[in-house]
């Protein structure tokens, strides 16, 4: 799916026009997995991070457990706000390709977790 960012110069004629981001979905998993597209898990070095943030998003989802997840009670309320500032840091890094999803609430920052 793709979302579309307005209000960006189309590179042929400095117009405004849509420019088509691609979706990705925050779903930190076991295996390192973290960013998923159409069901599947993406190679962090494959999109436009710098080689810090990759290192910091690695690093904190090799931490994932179920049990951190507020599924039922609390979970890891630090760990869901390091992943709530990760996810910030992606998508601002990520704003003129993607479009990052995040489908559980707590991961917006504010979410009372």
């Amino acid at each position: 799916m793709c979302r579309y960012l307005t209000d960006v110069p189309a590179p042929d004629t400095g117009s405004l026009s849509f420019m088509p981001r691609e979706e990705l979905e925050w779903w930190p998993e076991y295996g390192a997995a973290l960013l998923w597209r159409a069901g599947s898990a993406v190679r962090l070095e494959t999109l436009p991070l710098d080689g810090a943030l990759r290192g910091r998003l690695e690093a904190w989802v090799s931490q994932y457990d179920d049990d951190r997840l507020p599924f039922d009670g609390v979970g890891d309320a630090e760990w869901v706000r390091q992943g709530q500032e990760l996810l910030a840091e992606v998508r601002r890094a990520l704003a003129d390709t993607h479009f990052v999803a995040a489908e559980e609430p707590w991961w917006e920052s504010g979410s009372g977790t």
